[in-house]
């Protein structure tokens, strides 16, 4: 048998519809209160966007960089080499960000009417990678980077005839010395060609590299050892064109020992030297070596 309860006259289900509608709107209201309704997209822009300078590097940031505080200025560069990570995509280097050595540089290296931030920065004993920071409003916003570099000693700008900008010349060290026995510090030059950083010219400043006779002989006694040495003198004209002359010298050296020989082991055996020049080619776009003694 079929019953329906009452209350005063009126059904049970009544009163639990009523209550049940009650509920939904203050769950609904409390929903509302407590969960933003702004989407995750929306927060993450906002956080990111040009007026704020925590994910940026500023003016503001280089001058403390510059401090002659020492804590400051190592809070800017730790700061500075964070951001530039971030930026390059380089954040798995972000741990690391102490111990990284960075150089920075302000020219126009650009066709613009402004000077733009070069970041350099040294990742390991094997790789380096260079930003090239734009300013926009108070913010440093990344335009290109240069990859597949080796730690890098200096750079140095120079003219670009008839144009505003200038070049770069990048002298970079690669140490192989502890396992390799060889050790190189070069020059590389680098054009922006098509928005981007190409490099155009390379040359050794000064390489060693010892190795044993055998290893290129056979037939070669295991206890001779060579040891080559190159030496060059660059020298960049920039004027009407780009000219380019160098001045290297070759020495060969031979040790006699069982085991890895010390310096004083060797005795010059050869050496000669070259002059050399290079033009810079606008059709085809490199230097082209003009003369060669």
């Amino acid at each position: 048998m079929f019953c329906v309860v009452t209350i005063q006259g009126v059904p049970m289900k009544i009163y639990i519809s009523l209550a049940l509608s009650l509920f939904f709107f203050i769950s609904l209201f409390i929903f509302a209160y407590v969960v933003p309704l702004t989407p995750p997209s929306a927060s993450a822009f906002q956080h990111h966007s040009i007026g704020s300078n925590n994910n940026f590097i500023t003016d503001e940031l280089l001058l403390r960089y510059y401090s002659t505080n020492s804590q400051i200025s190592s809070q800017a560069k730790h700061q500075i080499a964070k951001t530039a990570l971030a930026d390059l995509n380089y954040s798995h280097w972000g741990e690391f960000a102490n111990s990284i050595k960075i150089h920075i540089y302000k020219e126009q290296i650009l066709p613009s009417n402004s000077k733009q931030l070069i970041v350099a920065l040294n990742l390991s004993k094997d790789l380096a990678v260079i930003a090239v920071f734009e300013k926009k409003r108070n913010n440093y916003v990344l335009h290109s980077k240069i990859e597949n570099l080796v730690p890098i000693k200096d750079i140095h700008f120079y003219t670009y005839p008839s144009r505003n900008y200038k070049f770069m010349s990048i002298t970079q060290m690669l140490d192989e010395r502890l396992g390799a026995f060889s050790f190189e510090e070069f020059l590389e030059i680098y054009f922006l060609q098509n928005e981007s950083f190409e490099k155009v010219w390379r040359k050794p400043l000064y390489s060693e590299e010892i190795f044993k006779e055998v290893w290129i002989e056979p037939e070669a006694s295991e206890n001779v050892w060579n040891k080559i040495v190159e030496k060059t003198l660059v020298d960049i004209v920039s004027n009407e064109s780009i000219t380019i002359n160098t001045f290297s010298s070759l020495s060969k050296y031979i040790a006699y020992n069982e085991n890895f020989p010390s310096d004083i082991d060797f005795k010059l055996v050869g050496s000669s030297v070259s002059k050399q020049s290079y033009k810079w080619n606008n059709q085809q776009q490199s230097f082209l070596m003009i003369s060669d003694i």
